[in-house]
């Protein structure tokens, strides 16, 4: 889960949060535009093609990197720590 992966992350040093959504339609951009100034960068993790990615990058001037994984399967924490790996 995305929540298992900030924990790990933060094991490791990192500063990393969690945003989660409770909708897509309409888009929270609300939530969006109270995230800190410090916030650098989101990764979103989809099951999917990255349609929440796209909504997201039209709500905000911060990087939006999208993990998309469409074979069915649960997105591993581990698999996140390594995407966000190669984004540090």
């Amino acid at each position: 889960s995305a929540a298992a992966a900030v924990c790990i992350l933060r094991a490791h040093g990192f500063k990393a949060g969690l945003l989660r959504t409770r909708t897509i339609w309409p888009f929270p951009k609300k939530a969006i535009s109270n995230v800190p100034t410090c916030v650098r960068a989101f990764i979103v993790p989809e099951l999917n093609t990255g349609m929440s990615a796209e909504l997201l990058k039209c709500c905000t001037d911060i990087p939006v990197h999208s993990f998309t994984q469409t074979d069915g399967n649960p997105i591993l924490p581990s698999r996140l720590v390594e995407f966000a790996g190669t984004l540090l």
